[in-house]
């Protein structure tokens, strides 16, 4: 079932400025930190290695510029995982599962504020 076409990206991933934290749902225990996202799915960067083609229910808490926090709860399914560049860490790929619409609604809004935050990153950068 792993195959290159499955795995493969079919959106662009957006990368996060700061690492959100990404908790099992049910536990409360930090999984690992989001590293990008798109509406099909995340990479989490974690200390231990996240064996493929498990499911999660995760939780993860996203900071608005207006100080407000939304919750996002999801259910995920890792597919690969492998070595960070940093040896004390491991990179997993995951394909939401069934995201609700309001999933992916948050999910759209949080990549929205990415695109603004690159663009007024790349407009400092270059006055």
């Amino acid at each position: 079932m792993q195959t290159d076409d499955l795995i493969r990206r079919r959106q662009k991933r957006w990368q996060l400025v700061q690492y959100l934290r990404v908790k099992d749902k049910e536990t409360d225990e930090i999984i690992g930190h989001l590293v990008d996202i798109s509406t099909e799915g995340v990479m989490l960067i974690s200390d231990q290695a996240i064996t493929p083609e498990n499911s999660y229910e995760f939780s993860m808490e996203i900071p608005h510029p207006e100080k407000q926090i939304t919750t996002l709860q999801f259910n995920a399914k890792s597919l690969w995982t492998k070595p960070d560049i940093n040896p004390y860490f491991h990179n997993t790929g995951f394909c939401l599962v069934d995201p609700r619409p309001d999933t992916v609604s948050s999910i759209e809004a949080l990549i929205n504020e990415l695109k603004q935050l690159n663009e007024n990153t790349q407009t400092a950068e270059n006055v």
